[in-house]
């Protein structure tokens, strides 16, 4: 009976696990968006990472590019990664912080406050430090 460890490990092993990676790239905000580029560009980080990993199978050398496979407890599960990288970022609801302030839970409002002031002062290119 084959054990999750080794699929676990592929999947959310750190730095190089499937996981961590696609975070690990999703962390660097780029301008304009991931592309195609970038996700294939992931894709083919999961099978140099991982090519002699157990539970990475070969695919179709076709589907290389922009697909891999793991072999999890139940059978082989194919992945395509078309819009992965811009799907797995953490974006907020750009009305959260109009949410927040008009919370009627004066801390959960506060914050609001503070994270509207924040980004204001970002992006007028202003600094958090005062002047001593």
């Amino acid at each position: 009976v084959p054990t999750a460890g080794p699929c676990l490990d592929l999947l959310t092993g750190k730095p190089s696990g499937i996981i961590p990676l696609m975070n690990s790239l999703c962390s660097k905000p780029k301008k304009g968006g991931f592309t195609e580029k970038d996700d294939l560009n992931f894709c083919e980080l999961v099978h140099h990472n991982h090519a002699r990993h157990e539970r990475l199978p070969k695919v179709h050398p076709k589907d290389k590019l922009d697909s891999f496979a793991v072999h999890h407890y139940a059978g082989k599960v194919q992945y395509k990664v078309g819009d992965w990288l811009a799907k797995n970022q953490d974006q907020r609801p750009s009305n959260l912080t109009q949410l927040l302030s008009q919370s009627t839970n004066p801390f959960v409002a506060e914050l609001g406050v503070m994270i509207t002031a924040a980004e204001t002062q970002a992006a007028s290119g202003g600094s958090n430090a005062s002047a001593a």
